[in-house]
């Protein structure tokens, strides 16, 4: 019969078991770990993770077959109320705009601008401005002649200044002579001065026929008291455009 062996000396095989035993205890603590940080308020009750498939057999009975309830608590109790926190860094507005009030904002300031503006325009009536020619007025502020004619050297000058702007097509002039008091006698030479000062200014600028029927000659009453009177004013204004639409 053979003989049974004896007992072999000391080895190193605790040390596999020690090692067995530190993993398990590690891997233990890993899990312990990750349960315990997400086992807490909101995520308790309702279950995430680890926690849904730990409780399947875990809970109250009654609404799976065979199985217990993933509910851990009566059906009828009063669920605890979490307040959690909105961690989202994301924008909750439409458009470029951080305020969140389902409106499409291309810029905040100028949408604000416009509605000040707009209801400053409902409230305050206002009026446009008067549409307005362009043009110039030349004032002769001495007398003029009183000989036949009314081209003295004074004239020709201001003429020089008014040539390039009246041979323009689009001009019109207007001679306006002022009379000092609206009576009928005075009115009347008035007007006939200035009929004789476009005749005239009219040669001396040599303009067209068509530009000499044109120019406007006219006679009025002087409307400012305290403002000195000129005794005659050549305004020179382009004509309007017509608008093509």
């Amino acid at each position: 019969m053979r003989r049974k062996k004896g007992a072999g000396g000391p080895n190193n095989s605790y040390l596999i078991s020690f090692g067995d035993t530190m993993t398990a205890l590690l891997a233990f603590f890993i899990v312990l770990n990750s349960l315990a940080s997400e086992q807490t308020g909101v995520n308790l009750y309702s279950g995430t993770g680890s926690f849904i498939r730990a409780t399947d057999e875990l809970g109250v009975p009654g609404i799976f077959e065979e199985k217990l309830s993933r509910s851990p608590m009566q059906l009828d109790h009063t669920p605890p109320v979490y307040i959690v926190p909105n961690t989202s860094d994301e924008q909750s507005g439409t458009g470029p705009d951080e305020e969140s009030d389902s409106l499409y904002i291309r810029d905040r300031e100028q949408q604000e601008l416009e509605r000040v503006l707009f209801e400053l325009e409902r409230f305050h009536e206002h009026s446009g401005v008067e549409e307005t020619d362009l043009g110039v007025a030349f004032d002769r502020m001495t007398p003029l002649p009183s000989s036949e004619s009314l081209i003295d050297g004074e004239m020709r000058k201001l003429l020089i200044e008014i040539a390039p702007f009246a041979r323009r097509k689009d001009s019109i002039l207007k001679i306006v002579a002022w009379t000092p008091s609206p009576g009928p006698s005075v009115w009347a030479r008035s007007a006939e001065r200035a009929a004789l000062l476009a005749f005239q200014i009219s040669d001396q600028l040599q303009l067209p026929q068509k530009k000499r029927r044109e120019i406007q000659a006219v006679s009025q009453l002087w409307p400012y008291s305290d403002i000195k009177r000129p005794s005659m004013t050549i305004i020179a204004t382009r004509r309007r455009q017509e608008s093509s639409f």
